[in-house]
């Protein structure tokens, strides 16, 4: 049987440029990289939660757990714990509850870690704390099962590391392993279905006041590019069947102020409880929809409409206003991250509201509009001027339009009648404000137009991307109709119907693209049905499992369960795969496999030298030299395993253990053919 190469091997280059750059021994070095590395997915999840440069700062803390105990690190422990507080306060704010994680995240990797290898025990506790945290918080049911393989994994280094116990020779046995875990799993997802979670983004102190997307409360000449620019997801909107084109515009706010070259919402818009909502102005509808929403973000400040709304509960803490927006009842309330809602797309509609016609500045404009509206004589003939000025005047779309010259009391008049370059929100902007000063009641809209249609889910998958603004006039007493500037400029209408045009017929694309693209949109539709059922696990979703209608979502959960089950084993398929690459399992398996083939094959209870002992009283007639071998050998293995003599401590040293091993078994190989 040829044995295993027993030559003194180089260090690898990653261990090599640790042990020359960083403090500590070569042990301490090396659990402290298999608990970064077991924590990074964790630290990662966090810090993109909260604040990403507080990963940066996490990574930089762990050579202080490698140094030597000393006075000296006790001083420069005492000197960073005030500055990280500092720092981390500056990037998220206490008291939220993101600061605290972050904080005892970005400590627990000060703790120390032995010369011997043995780390602390805040090491645990500082990263399974915050990982138990994002599990918690997490919208995606693939990061909750990241962060149970990395808990897993970093609860196994862990515990090796602190018993002092060697990463080669660990004899994993897969099947007993997945089988403990899958049980525990599906144990732990019955809990969960009979006892869901809180809503973890009701948190006091977790949420953000300024969202980093998404449309906001009020429309300038810049803030809405960046919106646009941000391909993140908005929400999804599940419908009975794929719409027209032209109706799919969703209401988010309605700007009913202007402020010079700004548009924003009423300030009463939140205080309105206890007023009439939209509901008791709204006339007869004749195009109803029924939809439901599921946001990306896990505590959403608005719903969408996809029209106008015809429905005003269907959330308990949102309410309908006046304005027909879905806001929080108080500044504390948290909407549901998923709602069903009844709207119409009527276009016009009848509303029983008063329009606004005030306007600030914007005097060349304001000018223009009122004679141009002498001159025509009606509000149709006044709209379909300013329209085909906007597709016949030498105006273009950009999302990088020249800077507006003048005081935003005159930035439109220099938008309009110079520049003619801009986006969504400069034309939406300046139709309000010309159909305002020709006495026509109008506001702004800002929202999402458009959206993916996933034929295999039956949803719209709305991005950020898509955000949008158009206006809302008043063209008779009562009869509010939707224009959409944008639509009318030339460069706008051919990017926004090519791009719907491809969003709609996904479907029927041919070759490799129509291929791919369609399996992404399945694997999206899987993904979302995943979330909706596991991750939006509510109370009301608990008595629907109950009550009888289950099957789509227990099928669900038995999926998550046995994806999960499967990913578990990666994490144990890899140790077992690399342990098999290690020159010390290799030696001690060559062992074994030399006894079994004289008859004595190790019982899973057995340690080496017991094992050797049995060896040696199963053949009392063996050579000396080669029982010497057998007694020798197992010593020597024992010693490099489990560090009980100091042959473990240089990797000369180790490499000098090996070849003596290796010596040993080449003896009992020899010996063994002679007898």
């Amino acid at each position: 049987m040829p044995l295993p190469a027993h030559n003194n091997p180089q260090p690898h280059p990653l261990l090599a440029a640790m042990e020359r750059f960083l403090p500590g021994t070569p042990e301490a070095q090396l659990t402290g990289l298999l608990l970064y590395l077991a924590a990074f997915p964790i630290a990662i999840s966090l810090t993109v939660m909260t604040d990403w440069r507080a990963f940066l700062l996490y990574t930089a803390m762990w050579p202080v757990a490698l140094m030597a105990r000393n006075r000296w690190r006790m001083g420069l422990i005492c000197l960073l714990a005030p500055l990280v507080m500092f720092v981390l306060a500056q990037w998220v704010r206490p008291p939220q509850a993101g600061f605290f994680m972050l904080l005892v995240l970005v400590l627990s990797a000060c703790e120390q870690v032995q010369a011997d290898g043995r780390p602390g025990a805040f090491n645990i506790i500082g990263v399974i704390f915050p990982a138990l945290c994002v599990m918690v918080l997490s919208a995606n049911v693939f990061m909750f099962l990241l962060l149970l393989v990395s808990v897993i994994f970093y609860i196994g280094v862990f515990t090796l590391r602190i018993n002092g116990m060697p990463l080669s020779g660990l004899r994993i046995r897969l099947l007993p392993i997945l089988l403990a875990l899958s049980g525990s799993l599906f144990f732990a997802i019955a809990a969960f279905i009979l006892m869901p979670r809180i809503n973890a983004s009701a948190l006091p102190g977790f949420q953000q006041e300024d969202a980093s997307s998404g449309v906001g409360e009020e429309l300038d000449m810049g803030r809405f590019s960046n919106v646009i620019l941000n391909g993140e997801d908005a929400f999804r909107a599940f419908v009975p069947k794929p719409l027209p084109s032209q109706d799919l515009y969703w209401r988010v706010h309605v700007l009913t102020t202007m402020k010079g070259a700004r548009w924003l919402r009423d300030p009463s818009a939140n205080l309105a409880r206890g007023l009439p909502d939209f509901m008791a102005k709204l006339g007869d509808v004749s195009r109803p929809v029924a939809y439901h929403v599921r946001h990306a973000e896990a505590a959403p400040k608005w719903h969408p409409v996809l029209g106008v709304p015809t429905r005003g509960a269907i959330d308990r803490d949102a309410m309908l206003n006046p304005q027909g927006e879905f806001v929080p009842i108080k500044p504390s309330s948290v909407l549901s991250q998923q709602v069903k809602m009844r709207a119409a797309l009527d276009n016009p509609y009848s509303a029983r509201q008063i329009g606004e016609t005030r306007i600030d500045g914007q005097q060349k404009l304001a000018a223009w509009a009122r004679q141009t509206y002498r001159q025509l004589g009606s509000r149709e003939a006044f709209v379909g001027h300013l329209l085909q000025r906007f597709r016949t005047g030498g105006y273009g779309y950009t999302l990088s339009p020249p800077r507006l010259e003048g005081a935003d009391s005159e930035k439109l008049d220099d938008f309009f009648f110079a520049t003619k370059m801009g986006y969504c929100s400069h034309y939406a902007m300046a139709m309000a404000t010309a159909l305002r000063a020709a006495g026509i009641p109008a506001n702004v809209i800002i929202g999402y137009a458009g959206g993916e249609w996933n034929g295999f889910g039956g949803y719209y998958r709305v991005r950020q991307s898509d955000a949008h603004a158009w206006v809302e006039a008043e063209m008779a007493p009562g009869q509010w109709q939707r224009f959409d500037p944008t639509q009318f400029v030339p460069d706008a209408r051919l990017q926004f119907r090519s791009r719907q045009m491809a969003a709609s017929r996904i479907g029927e694309q041919e070759g490799w693209r129509g291929s791919l693209a369609r399996g992404a949109q399945r694997i999206d539709a899987f993904v979302t049905r995943l979330n909706s059922d596991i991750v939006l696990y509510d109370e009301a979703a608990r008595q629907e499992l109950l009550s009888g209608s289950f099957l789509g979502r227990l099928i669900s959960f038995v999926t998550f369960w046995l994806v999960a089950s499967a990913i578990l084993l990666v994490p144990l398929a890899l140790w077992r795969w690399w342990g098999r690459r290690d020159p010390l399992l290799r030696l001690d398996q060559a062992f074994f496999k030399l006894g079994a083939k004289q008859g004595v094959e190790r019982q899973v209870h057995e340690g080496r030298l017991a094992y050797a002992a049995r060896w040696k009283h199963a053949h009392p007639d063996m050579p000396k030299p080669r029982s010497a071998s057998i007694e020798q050998c197992a010593i020597l293995l024992c010693e490099m395993m489990f560090k009980l003599g100091p042959n473990g401590k240089t990797l000369e040293a180790q490499a000098a253990t090996r070849r003596q091993i290796g010596q040993h078994l080449q003896i009992i190989q020899r010996q063994k053919f002679k007898s």
